[in-house]
């Protein structure tokens, strides 16, 4: 689960990974890259489901992401932060 004060701000975040991905593949980026960066992504939306609390984990993988990848996923970072809105 996502802690309730965060489930939307999780929702934006990966809308916001979304657009980042499509930021990538536009760039050209290889495939093997960009399978490593949806490798990363595809569990989040069972966080917001699961029984246990998984909000740091959430935001951490942000956090990877952004580092690995730069500007790409800052906006998904920042909406979960709820400094970004839609």
């Amino acid at each position: 689960m996502i802690e309730e004060g965060h489930k939307k701000q999780a929702i934006l975040a990966l809308k916001w990974a979304l657009v980042g991905c499509r930021t990538l593949a536009y760039q050209k980026t290889s495939h093997e890259k960009l399978a490593e960066v949806f490798d990363a992504l595809e569990i989040l939306p069972v966080y917001l489901v699961c029984e246990e609390d998984m909000t740091w984990v959430f935001r951490q993988t942000l956090v990877d992401l952004q580092q690995e990848h730069g500007r790409e996923f800052r906006m998904a970072l920042l909406a979960f932060d709820g400094i970004l809105g839609e």
